[in-house]
């Protein structure tokens, strides 16, 4: 099962028993956020997500998944290019975050628009290349694959168009859009820009006399036009490119060679309106002599009235989508039940030079992070996170006052943190870093990295990850005291541990790694390894009644710590076996330890404390997992689901979930929760006939995948 999505975390505001139906209503939005992409949507073709995460006193729920992004495609030379549903693109301002020549610009998934003040510039990368990447990161069995996808190699072109004989001008931005941007880049807080506005379009007045030339979108495609006013003479339009390797008119269109293939211009639509306002169309075509285009009107035109020539770019080799590609990967609600939404963005810089270039995967992916409605029909704000190298989201949780902590990896030496914070520099390789977000997105308030010298954050260890995206596990938390927890893992012997830590020393290749930090993240108030000889990773925790942390995740270790008395105290055998780990609060004490492996592969994802202090575990397993009697059961599935004991000697019940095929991954693991009447709610990505019932609102599944979502009655019955 390939697809992988971190969890929404549901909040709960009152201690009355909420309608499963309301609980649902909310998990299913919060999905619903993963295939919304800030500010657009995911290039290859599908949606790889992940979410995790949340406060004390709050429930929660967890997925991870991808599924189809797009609603149509169109065949171009050399490959499919995917068409996005129509959305309001967004000219964004430059308050510094971009070069001082750019005055405003658009994101048309692998096209970018820049808008200066003789010219627009367009760049656009090859989706050839970026659904290769895409590839590589599903190939699981790729060795060094977190390295190979950062340097993974992304060809670009860049092209000008410029007015010929035109003045400069000042862009202006048409229509302001509601969403505020901000772009935290890089570590010189000089260079960070806040509440970026946005807008539908842009013009340059005047650019010839009486002659406006505007910048917008047509059904999710980049456009221009030329608003002629009365009296004024549109053979005054004249415009050249640079840039191409080659321009011809073609059946009345402008072809637009590049070294990625060819771009069309389509024939110019003319038009204007009578005293009724009605459009009248006015004949009107290219006119290409000398690499010199212009307009010619054939049948004239009435020059008392304005006049506006209105070309599209469509065609081949860019996608049209709105937004930068984007690949989701977490989500979470805030005190309102607003959402936020992350992913990696994948977005080129400008080109200060025309023509062919190329850049890396890594080396232009950021983190972006979005806050949405709580129907999640209008983005309130929008934000990149990162540096010059890989930067990627992995959870997120928002506190009480709505700021949003999010805790992802990066290879980026110039990822941005803030004065006091715990480590201000990469340690080597990936370093897990944890940033503090303002409730309105305009401030980044704390942030700091934390790691060693190895790889800290991204699970290594293939015959770990069953499932897409299983690398990029792991999820921020908070304690009663607004302390921040995490749960991830480290190949790094000298990732940072304390005084009086359970473990101070790695134990295998790769361990779990469990740590807490002051709220401003200026301090380690505590961090412990966890793990044996072999191959672990952290997956999830929770902080329990009494205050004691909770982690569930994974191990290939005969001696992975547990305690007398435990449930399983032996390695299960198999590809690997889930571990339920109970800490004191202060790292110090294993209190309590558990395998869960019965001779296949089993990983815990996710873990849950209900209302009476029980933890519940759900995830991965084969077939010979056990059933208790009386529960709702599936046979010989590859899900589980239980409720541990609170001295973790035997659950208080367990159960299957699946096809019952008894083969495989019958489905990725996306969501759970458990809310405060103690009802279970499980959902994830798969393309096996799971049950459904009557009243299903979708009842049978599509052969490339679907979420599925399924409510239980407390303990299972």
């Amino acid at each position: 099962m390939s697809p992988h999505i971190h969890p929404p975390t549901l909040q709960q505001q009152t201690p009355t028993c909420p309608s499963r139906v309301s609980f649902s209503q909310r998990i299913v939005t919060a999905l619903a956020v993963l295939a919304m992409l800030w500010p657009g949507l995911a290039l290859a073709g599908e949606n790889d997500a992940d979410a995790s995460g949340h406060a004390h006193h709050h429930q929660h729920a967890h997925q991870h998944g991808h599924q189809p992004a797009y609603n149509g495609t169109v065949q171009a030379p050399g490959g499919t290019v995917h068409q996005a549903p129509t959305q309001a693109a967004s000219y964004l301002e430059n308050k510094g975050q971009w070069h001082e020549r750019v005055h405003f610009r658009a994101d048309f998934g692998n096209l970018s628009v820049f808008a200066e003040g003789d010219r627009i510039t367009y760049a656009f990368i090859s989706l050839e290349d970026l659904d290769a990447a895409h590839d590589l990161r599903h190939d699981r069995e790729h060795e060094n694959q977190l390295e190979a996808l950062r340097n993974f190699p992304i060809r670009g072109h860049a092209f000008s168009l410029l007015p010929i004989a035109g003045r400069m001008s000042q862009p202006q931005g048409l229509e302001a859009l509601p969403t505020r941007y901000s772009f935290f880049k890089g570590q010189d807080p000089a260079r960070w820009a806040s509440g970026v506005q946005g807008f539908e379009g842009v013009v340059l007045p005047d650019i010839w006399p009486g002659i406006d030339w505007r910048l917008g979108a047509s059904e999710g495609r980049a456009k221009y036009e030329f608003k002629v006013a009365p009296g004024s003479n549109p053979s005054a339009i004249l415009l050249r490119y640079e840039g191409l390797e080659a321009l011809a008119l073609n059946d009345g269109a402008l072809t637009l060679s590049t070294s990625l293939g060819d771009l069309t211009e389509a024939a110019p639509y003319a038009y204007q309106r009578d005293v009724q306002g009605r459009e009248i169309p006015v004949p009107c075509r290219f006119v290409l002599e000398d690499g010199i285009i212009s307009f010619e009107l054939p049948e004239g035109y009435d020059a008392s009235r304005p006049l506006v020539i209105d070309p599209v770019l469509v065609g081949s080799t860019y996608s049209g989508m709105s937004g930068p590609s984007q690949w989701g990967f977490t989500a979470t609600f805030a005190p309102n039940e607003d959402m936020f939404g992350g992913g990696e963005a994948f977005g080129v810089g400008f080109p200060t030079t025309p023509g062919a270039f190329q850049t890396t995967f890594g080396g232009s992916v950021d983190m972006a992070i979005s806050r949405f409605t709580p129907n999640a029909d209008a983005v309130i704000w929008a934000s990149y996170l990162g540096g010059s190298s890989s930067d990627l989201p992995h959870s997120m949780i928002a506190d009480d006052a709505g700021n949003l902590v999010v805790m992802g990896t990066t290879a980026s030496s110039g990822y941005p943190v803030t004065a006091g914070a715990y480590a201000g520099s990469l340690s080597g390789g990936d370093d897990i870093v944890v940033s503090k977000l303002s409730p309105d997105g305009m401030t980044l308030l704390n942030s700091t990295f934390i790691g060693g010298s190895g790889e800290d954050g991204s699970n290594g260890d293939g015959s770990l990850l069953p499932n897409y995206g299983d690398q990029h596990r792991g999820e921020v938390n908070f304690d009663g005291a607004g302390n921040i927890l995490v749960a991830s893992v480290t190949e790094s012997s000298d990732f940072p541990t304390t005084s009086g830590a359970y473990d101070a020393t790695i134990g295998g290749s790769q361990d779990a790694i469990v740590f807490s930090m002051t709220p401003d993240l200026g301090t380690l108030n505590w961090s412990t390894f966890l793990g044996g000889s072999n191959s672990e990773a952290g997956c999830a925790l929770k902080v329990d009644l009494s205050g004691n942390v909770v982690v569930v995740g994974a191990t290939k270790s005969t001696d992975f710590p547990t305690t007398a008395g435990a449930w399983i105290t032996a390695y299960g055998g198999g590809t690997s076996d889930g571990f339920m780990t109970r800490l004191n609060s202060t790292g110090s004490v294993l209190d309590a330890s558990t395998y869960i492996g019965f001779n296949s592969q089993e990983i815990a994802y996710f873990v849950e404390i209900d209302e009476d202090g029980y933890a519940y575990a759900a995830g991965n397993c084969g077939p010979s997992f056990p059933v208790s009697p009386g529960v709702y059961n599936v046979p010989n599935s590859t899900q589980f689901i239980l409720k541990m004991m609170n001295d973790f000697s035997a659950p208080v019940w367990s159960t299957q979930y699946g096809a019952g095929t008894g083969s495989g991954q019958e489905m990725a693991p996306t969501a759970f929760l458990v809310d405060i009447c103690g009802n279970i709610y499980f959902g994830g990505f798969t393309d096996a006939n799971l049950p459904v019932t009557a009243d299903a609102f979708q009842s049978i599944v599509d052969p490339s995948g679907d979420f599925h979502f399924l409510v239980l009655q407390p303990d299972a019955l």
